[in-house]
């Protein structure tokens, strides 16, 4: 289905020496980010290398959001899910990637030691509250339909998930003269897989019209 996105570029401010601190934090609902700061009072904190940090790379954060609606049978269903649907879609995926990453400023160059991300976003899905009441048929319809479009949605999410890869294996290899060109090299080599993937989305959607082809294609 639809699937706008946003995308929040997080860079650190300023480089990191060889020696730099990083922060594994963890907040109540089990959430774990990597920071240059020391983490938040609420939160557990504790100190890892930059090593430790690389290795916790394509965190995900996601998220899975209903609409409600009630129908007597699959015709109904139907209706209330063109009235409701996300911009008129029976389902729609966004996702975000966010980065931090760690330098070393070397004798006669600058390198990237290793970069975290992180992966959030919502899928939304209809839920049918009273489908057990509808005829038989029409309730194993609708299994089916939502196996098959959670697989279309989950196929957005991916691409958020290809993007982060290659970003990561694209920063590390970069060595620079200085580590004030980092931010600038890193915010291209982003930009650049982001169209890739914006135009990921556009194909996937138009090749399985928005998804309605897996969620009809499910048995």
């Amino acid at each position: 289905m639809n699937h706008p996105i946003v995308v929040f570029c997080l860079l650190l401010s300023s480089p990191l020496c060889a020696s730099a601190e990083v922060y594994k934090c963890v907040d109540a609902q089990n959430r774990v980010s990597f920071s240059q700061q020391p983490c938040a009072v609420e939160q557990t904190s504790k100190i890892v290398t930059p090593k430790l940090a690389a290795d916790a790379v394509g965190l995900s954060e996601l998220k899975l959001s209903h609409y409600e609606f009630t129908a007597p049978d699959s015709k109904g269903a139907f209706l209330k899910i063109k009235q409701l649907g996300p911009q008129g879609f029976w389902g729609m995926a966004n996702w975000q990637v966010s980065y931090k990453y760690v330098t070393k400023q070397r004798a006669t160059h600058c390198t990237v030691e290793s970069v975290t991300t992180q992966i959030s976003g919502t899928i939304w899905m209809p839920k049918w509250a009273d489908v057990s009441a509808a005829p038989p048929s029409h309730q194993k319809w609708w299994a089916d339909a939502m196996l098959g479009l959670k697989h279309h949605e989950d196929g957005h999410i991916q691409h958020g998930r290809q993007l982060s890869d290659a970003l990561r294996n694209q920063l590390q290899v970069l060595q620079f003269a200085s580590c004030s060109e980092v931010p600038a090299a890193a915010d291209q080599h982003f930009n650049r897989l982001l169209e890739i993937y914006r135009k990921k989305d556009v194909e996937y959607d138009r090749a399985t019209n928005h998804g309605m082809t897996q969620l009809m294609s499910v048995n």
